[in-house]
Formats: C-alpha cells, sequence, structure tokens
C-alpha cells in the first residue's frame, strides 16, 4: 500500500485510535477498540467499546452510519483491533466477523490482530474466506501502547506492570525518617492522578502505607478509582490506615502470606492473625494470601491473582524494596522516573541492589523518553525486548494458512541502541491522541 490509499488508511485508523481512547477506564479486561466506517473517501460511521459487556465498536459504528441514513455495502472498515470471531459464555457480544458480513463491508483495515488464543487472526481468515480483503499492521505502535495491559496478559499471563518512581538528583525517595512529602510539585502528582485513573491497580508496600498513610485514589483528575493493591506479608498494617477506609473499600486488595486456616469463632478468638483477617474483611477489603518468596508475597504469584481477578496493568508506586523486587526478578514493563530539583543526601534510595556487579550488565531499556513536567524531568522507558515481544503477536496470525497484507509494520528495535526523545510533556500517557 503506498502513496494517497497509505495516508488515508493511516488518517482513519489515527481516527479510530482516538475514539478507542475515549472507553479508557471503562472497558478492562476487554481492550480498548475503535471503528470508523468510510465510504467513497469519507466518513460515514464511527463507534468505540464503550464500557465492558457493551456493544463492540464495529457495532457502534455501523449503527452510526444506519441511522444517518448511510448504505454500508461496499464500505471500508477501519479499527484498531482484529474483529472477534467466537462465541462463549464468557463473552457479551456476537461476533463482529459475522456483523461484517451481513453488512457486505468491502474492505477491513486492522492496526493489530488479536492476541487472545480464541481469536489471533481466525478473525482476518474468516474475513478472507469471505472474499473481504484484510489489510495488517497500519499504525500497530500506537495500537500496541493503546493496549499494553491487554496484549501483555493475553500474551504473558500476567498484568502489565509500570514502576513510577518520585526522586531527588540524587536518587532518593525519602528523608532519612521516611518524609517524601513532596518531592515532587502538584503537576507531576496530577500526572500520576491521571495515570492512576487509566490503570486497573495501583500497588504498594506495607512501608509505604506506614509511611505517608496514601489514599491511592483518584482526586487531582476526573476519574475512576483504581484497584488498591497493599503487599502486608504479616497483617500488620492498623485498620486505621486511609486505604482501608475508602468511600469503595471493596476496591481494596490486601496481599498476605498469611493463610487463612478457619473462619470459626473460636479460632478467630485464639488467633490475632484470623481476627485481623475478619476485621479487614468486615471493613470491606478483599484479602488475598499466597506463598512467600523468601520474605514477602511472591510478586510473580501476585500478579497471576490480580491477572485472575480481571486486572490487565498495575502501576506500582512503592517502596524501594518493591521497586527493586520487580527491577531485580524482570517482572517489569515500563518505568518512568519523576526526577525533582532537589538534593537530599543521605536517605532513602530509590532502588536497592540489583546483584548487578559489572557495568556491562546494566538493565537496558528501550523507546526511552525525557518530558518537562513542571519543575521536574520525567524520564520513560520501557524493559529492554518488550516490544518484540509483543510484535510479532500483534501483527502476525496464528494461522499458517491466513496471508493478511502486512502494511507499515511497528519494526522491532533488533536490539540496536534505542532513540531517546525529550518533549515538554503534557501527560505520560502513551499516545499523543487528545483526551
Amino acid at each position: 500500500m503506498e502513496g494517497k490509499e497509505a495516508t488515508q488508511a493511516s488518517q482513519f485508523l489515527r481516527r479510530a485510535l482516538q475514539l478507542a481512547w475515549k472507553g479508557r477506564g471503562a472497558v478492562s479486561p476487554n481492550p480498548l477498540v475503535g471503528a470508523v466506517l468510510v465510504k467513497n473517501g469519507r466518513i460515514i460511521g464511527e463507534g468505540l467499546h464503550r464500557n465492558y459487556g457493551g456493544k463492540h465498536a464495529e457495532a457502534w459504528a455501523i449503527e452510526d452510519a444506519l441511522k444517518k441514513g448511510h448504505s454500508i455495502e461496499g464500505a471500508d472498515l477501519y479499527c484498531t483491533l482484529e474483529p472477534c470471531c467466537f462465541t462463549g459464555p464468557e463473552k457479551h457480544q456476537p461476533p463482529c466477523t459475522d456483523l461484517i458480513l451481513r453488512n457486505r463491508i468491502a474492505r477491513v483495515f486492522v492496526c493489530t490482530v488479536d492476541p487472545n488464543p480464541r481469536v489471533r487472526g481466525r478473525g482476518i481468515q474468516i474475513l478472507q474466506d469471505a472474499g473481504v480483503e484484510v489489510t495488517v499492521g497500519i499504525l500497530a505502535s500506537e495500537a500496541l501502547a493503546l493496549n499494553e495491559g491487554f496484549f501483555t496478559y493475553q500474551i504473558m499471563k500476567r498484568p502489565f506492570v509500570h514502576l513510577k518512581i518520585a526522586q531527588s538528583i540524587d536518587g532518593r525517595i525519602a528523608a532519612l525518617e521516611g518524609d517524601s512529602r513532596w518531592i515532587t510539585d502538584e503537576k507531576a502528582r496530577r500526572m500520576v492522578h491521571r495515570l492512576r485513573a487509566t490503570y486497573d491497580a495501583v500497588l504498594v508496600g506495607k512501608n509505604t502505607v506506614q509511611l505517608d498513610d496514601p489514599e491511592l485514589t483518584v482526586r487531582l483528575v476526573k476519574g475512576r478509582n483504581p484497584y488498591r493493591v497493599v503487599l502486608d506479608t504479616h497483617l500488620e498494617l492498623p485498620l486505621s490506615s486511609k486505604v482501608f477506609r475508602t468511600k469503595d473499600p471493596e476496591r481494596t486488595i490486601l496481599i498476605t502470606t498469611t493463610q487463612s486456616v478457619s473462619l470459626e469463632r473460636s479460632s478467630i478468638e485464639k488467633d490475632p492473625l484470623e481476627a485481623k483477617r475478619k476485621a479487614l474483611e468486615d471493613l470491606g477489603v478483599r484479602v488475598l494470601s499466597v506463598p512467600p518468596s523468601p520474605t514477602r508475597p511472591s510478586l510473580s504469584v501476585v500478579l497471576h491473582r490480580l491477572g485472575d481477578l480481571g486486572i490487565r496493568s498495575v502501576l506500582v508506586e512503592g517502596g524501594a524494596s518493591l521497586f527493586t523486587s520487580f527491577l531485580r526478578e524482570n517482572l517489569f514493563d515500563r518505568i518512568s522516573f519523576f526526577i525533582a530539583p532537589m538534593v537530599i543526601g543521605k536517605g532513602i534510595e530509590g532502588i536497592g541492589d540489583l546483584g548487578i556487579r559489572r557495568i556491562a550488565d546494566h538493565l537496558r531499556f528501550d523507546r526511552m523518553s525525557f518530558h518537562r513536567v513542571g519543575n521536574q524531568i520525567m524520564l520513560d522507558g520501557y524493559r529492554s525486548g518488550f516490544y518484540e515481544e509483543l510484535y510479532q503477536m500483534a501483527t502476525l496470525p496464528l494461522l499458517a494458512n491466513s496471508k493478511p497484507i502486512i502494511a507499515n509494520p511497528f519494526p522491532p528495535s533488533s536490539g540496536k541502541t534505542p532513540e531517546t526523545s525529550f518533549t515538554n510533556g503534557r501527560n505520560l500517557l502513551p499516545l499523543g491522541l487528545g483526551r
């Protein structure tokens, strides 16, 4: 695909991406999806997946076009994700491939393949077998960024993990006795609240709750509250902690290594840990027990348990030992440093010992960028190889006999030193798609 046609396809798919972004915070664990119907070079219908369990983007776009009095036969569909093609008891909507064929749509352009094993190229093959021309891969990079959580879970079977570290120039996240309010200014904190509103969960360790007593809610911007996940190995946090006393306590999850042996009254009275668990549950808090590894809940198990709950993206906000563990175990995907113009000296390091003894073994990051946020510099990057892991699943169908046209795919980094960019950034979101 070249010239004017390629330019138009990019234009329409970019509009579909803009529509998809409007569903943020409302569709997880489903992906964000946008769709645009075009006929004779003009948009005749638009749609997006608005809420979990609701109509899919393709259905909304077709309905929009019909309401406006347009004929859909022969139109082109531009969609950010491969149309679904299966039914099941867990699925709330019918297959979009049936809808596309029933309305005699001529061509379909999709940014990425759906990595769900029940789709992964089958939707494309169904359309091709029926004579529909399918093009895959235009703006694939943007579409991957839009649905990092969805792709990560489908491919790696765990949520997308984003580490957010606010620190001084000399790498301290708090003064020696734990004081950290405030290292960053209000503009940076507002950005973090915006991030919270787009992630399924925020995760912190026990020490962060003890020192800061955070609410972990969205307050400085409009948006829904994420799940609040707290790691507390031995149920030591006081019941008065703000994170347990929010207006929506059912969205607080406390993870411990303490196993619940019985809920009988006699056992609760004899065992203070059982009594603490019962008190937390009475507040509405969900308490989950996982195996230790070795002194705190196993992060790998924690992530899988959160994934089982439908959580597809996790923003890790502290503290130092948690950041260190995620980095050391290579269980992160994105990392963002908010570096404030201050020097603290002796204080709490943001990252501890990673076991690295040679410079050549340092952690590497891809897709690095630098942004000015208020008085801070924000450094943002991805785990080396992360996008390569997602890329093939996003643009190449599972089925060997499915032959979509790959147009302008996002190229893997091929192991070269990643390029960096500097912008006077307004936000820390994956795309400059507007709000």
